[in-house]
């Protein structure tokens, strides 16, 4: 290693002075690891000091900081290389060190010998606090000492790729520094203070410039593969902690918390690696100045940031038309990149207004059935559906910030579109967050019913005005590339033409439907021409992916892809046909619903198709919903209303009296046809089907028994064996399924506890048995996943069976639920295991996401073989499977 290799060379005299400044800088950051550590055990600490009696009273403090041999070694090299000041400064940074470590120590002993039940915690209470000033103190002292060793050392000359490399990382991490030193760990958490998210912006823009830049550098043999690749992860990072600093992340710190332990966490990865890629610098000749390690700061903030309740209307800007003349050769891959970001940026910003769409259409309709009997007094006014969901803050920063590569009054047009664009979805937004405050305890952000039917107005206008501006957008990005020649031809890109012609035709048939209905007319759609279409593409396969090699049992395979595009136009006719079954008053519920959902998966598989190519390729725009202010409905008149209509049950199998057994239905589907006064249709927990007069589907269960609650069930130990290879990145599937853990997670109790096992090239734990209490925890991990690589299914599950059985409860519901889109081929031991775990009531049941379950019979026999059950996954059951699976087994 690095260090040794230096503190062996101090030794022998062999330094220069380069190399020996280095020396200081790998001591301080033994010292960072260190005081990390007593940095921790204070969150730890505070942590137990906010809960203390609810949970346990008893409490833990697990330090580890010894001074090894190594340690005292680096110390003395340190030394030994240091001018007289720098070395009396080291000097006096290690007694700080010190100080803290005898703090902590003397808090752990105290934690064992249970003396806080003497002073009745004072010491743990006071230990925060006192940190908080030392660490201050040590954190200055470290800053001055690296100040020293930088100034010391000089700026190298930037004659050499090595050279301009290492300086383009070590700018990015020093602006990580800095944001780590305004970025402190508030342990007053359940307040609000803010956090620099100005700085983060920047930062991410600092981000995409540093990795283009070093893109454009002459190739380093090895630089990318061993040690850049680190920082391009690094973006994840930044874009989460923008993306998700929502409404719910600024009620209290603790999101602001999680993002800096986390940043910090992956901060001092990337710096190790930065030090390791100045050693391998070195033996070609280049010498560079290590990095020091971050160290947490903990303090204790109370201001509250006032959030204004307020919603201001969107600022706009003119639209600038602009020209762009034919250009001879194929657009440039810098130019694509430009415009493919503002392409995503228009997809996750409008699928997230497709979401407020559709919970404000949901709320519309039920205040317009209430409207009057809570004017009347006889109702609360009380609005539902609406999600806590993710901003588009950093596609947003990137499409502006890559935008250099365009000519200037290309950029210019596109980059107000898209400020107007956020604009619009802001106000969008913070109408989301006002409906769905009124829903909260004690949290009336609506005055009456007519003020909130002009919240629904504003957000109809809204609507319209957002798709017209993404319309114009998307308008002017394809007008850009067809500007540019078509790529030579090939199988590949006959492919994508075909592919792209397709997409359009249906795009054209969407956009007509959503016109119609937001006309208030029957949708036109022409399913005819788009199968056509489909026939034709599906007719060409072999002869346009003549000479592809195909990568069978794989989300990577061309003809799996190719035959996927077929399938998602055929979905997309058959979610229109369903239209026309529905009354008016659902139609826009289930064109947002399904036949934007349907559209949105087929643009998602030709990227997918265009990814494997490997060819410029521009991705589609996902297609706004529709929302139309649904007016208050008026009350019935006496004269009109009838008396109810008995149930009476069908002939062929009747529908379960008192006296007969409920338990004989459940499981299965009983197809009983029943007619009440209003036609609602009601499908139950026990599959019994009644039709009464509106066309709302409701779940009832047993009388009294509510089917979304864990009440008189059994505590759960859940292991979630969760697929996350490749094929598993559609909406569908993986986004389907964290979504609706994430829904159960919140109905359940503080004794259900929940795991998370991933599996693709290799099973890995991701979150260990949680209870649901800490549902913060359990929403961090759902929300981490991400598909990639192949499938390894029987390692995941036998690391799944681990964990169920670490964590077995008696009496309780143990079961493993497998979440896959396809099957794997399961060996003899894996079978030996879920059987014989079966037999020691720990229980597998799998939910396949897959488009045909008929193939699926292996996993089937899986499921059978763990006595669990075998569920063919939707939209519309995957709420209730689930609730079903943690409701295994009654108490």
């Amino acid at each position: 290693m690095v260090f040794f290799l230096l503190v062996a060379q101090a030794a022998s005299g062999q330094l220069s002075r380069y190399e020996s400044v280095n020396l200081p800088v790998i001591y301080l950051n033994v010292l960072a690891e260190k005081v990390n550590a007593v940095s921790h055990t204070s969150m730890q600490v505070n942590e137990f000091n906010q809960r203390s009696g609810y949970r346990s009273d008893r409490l833990m403090v697990r330090y580890t900081s010894d001074w090894s041999a190594q340690d005292e070694a680096d110390y003395q090299a340190a030394l030994k290389v240091a001018a007289a000041p720098l070395k009396q400064k080291l000097t006096a940074l290690t007694e700080a060190y010190q100080r803290l470590d005898d703090q902590t120590r003397q808090l752990e002993i105290y934690a064992k010998l249970e003396d806080y039940k003497r002073d009745q915690y004072q010491k743990a209470k006071a230990f925060p606090a006192a940190v908080d000033k030392e660490l201050s103190l040590f954190v200055e002292a470290h800053q001055a000492i690296m100040a020293d060793i930088e100034k010391a050392f000089g700026k190298p000359a930037l004659t050499t790729k090595e050279a301009k490399a290492a300086n383009e990382i070590r700018t990015f991490l020093v602006a990580c520094r800095s944001l780590m030193l305004k970025w402190k760990f508030n342990r007053a958490y359940t307040v609000h203070t803010g956090w620099p998210v100005e700085d983060m912006r920047a930062l991410y823009a600092l981000h995409g410039q540093t990795w283009k830049n070093l893109k454009a550098l002459p190739e380093i043999p090895g630089f990318f593969s061993q040690h850049a690749y680190l920082l391009e992860s690094f973006e994840y990072h930044i874009t989460s902690a923008l993306n998700e600093y929502n409404d719910k992340a600024r009620v209290s710190d603790e999101f602001s918390n999680s993002k800096l332990i986390t940043f910090q966490r992956n901060l001092v990865t990337l710096v190790n690696d930065y030090n390791k890629l100045l050693n391998s610098f070195y033996q070609s000749g280049y010498t560079g100045l290590f990095m020091d390690f971050p160290i947490l700061l903990t303090t204790e903030r109370s201001e509250k940031v006032t959030l204004s309740s307020a919603v201001p209307p969107y600022a706009d800007k003119p639209y600038r038309p602009f020209t762009f003349a034919r250009q001879p050769t194929p657009i440039p891959k810098t130019v694509l990149a430009s415009l493919d970001h503002y392409t995503e940026f228009l997809s996750e910003c409008t699928r997230t207004v497709n979401q407020i769409i559709q919970a404000t259409h949901r709320s519309n309709g039920t205040l317009a059935r209430d409207a009057f009997e809570i004017k009347s007094g006889k109702r609360n006014m009380r609005l539902f559906n609406y999600l806590d969901v993710e901003l588009p803050e950093a596609s947003y920063r990137k499409a502006l910030n890559e935008s250099a590569t365009l000519p200037a009054a290309v950029r210019n047009s596109l980059m107000d579109q898209a400020i107007v664009i956020y604009n619009i979805f802001n106000e969008m937004y913070e109408w989301n967050v006002r409906f769905k405050g009124q829903d909260a305890p004690k949290s009336v952000t609506f005055g009456s019913v007519d003020e909130v039917y002009q919240a629904f107005a504003r957000m109809e206008k809204l609507t319209q005005e957002y798709e017209q501006h993404r319309e114009q957008l998307h308008h002017d990005i394809q007008k850009i590339l067809a500007a540019y020649a078509p790529p030579p031809s090939s199988s590949w890109s006959r492919t994508l033409q075909q592919a792209r012609q397709l997409v359009n035709a249906c795009y054209s048939e969407v956009k007509q439907a959503r016109e119609d209905l937001q006309a208030n007319q029957p949708p036109r759609f022409n399913p005819n021409r788009l199968d056509s279409l489909a026939r034709q593409f599906l007719s060409a396969k072999y002869a346009n992916l003549k000479g592809i090699p195909a990568v069978p049992g794989s989300g990577d395979d061309p003809g799996y892809r190719y035959e996927n595009l077929f399938n998602q136009v055929h979905t997309l006719n058959l979610q229109y046909a369903g239209l026309g079954k529905r009354n008016d008053s659902d139609t826009l519920f289930y064109f947002n619903r399904d036949v934007v959902l349907a559209f949105g998966n087929l643009t998602y598989d030709e990227q997918k198709l265009a990814e494997l190519s490997r060819l410029p390729f521009l991705r589609e725009c996902v297609i706004t919903g529709v929302y139309r202010v649904s007016p208050p409905v008026p009350p019935r008149k006496k004269e009109d209303e009838r008396e109810p209509v008995a149930v009476v049950p069908s002939v062929t199998t009747p529908v379960p009296g008192p006296t007969q057994n409920p338990n004989t239905t459940e499981g299965r589907v009983i197809r009983d046809t029943v007619r009440i006064t209003d036609i609602i249709r009601i499908e139950t927990r026990t599959r019994d089907t009644v039709y009464i007069e509106k066309r709302d589907t409701v779940y009832v269960s047993k009388p009294n028994e509510n089917v979304m609650s864990l009440a008189g069930y059994a505590p759960n130990n859940l292991v979630l064996l969760v697929d996350v290879s490749s094929s598993m990145d559609q909406p569908e599937k993986l986004p389907l399924l964290k979504m609706s853990v994430l829904t159960i997670a919140k109905l359940m109790r503080p004794e259900d506890e929940l795991s998370l096992v991933i599996f693709s090239d290799k099973a890995t734990v991701a979150l260990p048995p949680t209870s649901a209490r800490e549902f913060r925890k359990i929403q961090a991990a759902i929300q981490r996943l991400k598909p990639e690589g192949k499938t390894n299914g029987n390692q995941g599950i036998a690391k799944a069976y681990e964990v169920c059985k670490q964590n077995w409860i008696k009496g309780g519901n143990n079961r493993i639920i497998l979440a896959t889109d396809g099957e794997f081929s399961v060996t003899p031991q894996t079978q030996a295991l879920i059987k014989s775990s079966a037999e020691q009531e720990m229980f597998l049941s799998i939910f396949s996401f897959a488009k045909n379950s008929n193939s699926l019979d292996g996993l089937r026999r899986l499921a059978q073989a763990g006595k669990g059950n075998f569920e063919t996954i939707t939209y519309s059951n995957i709420d209730v499977k689930l609730m079903s699976e943690a409701q295994g087994k009654k108490n």
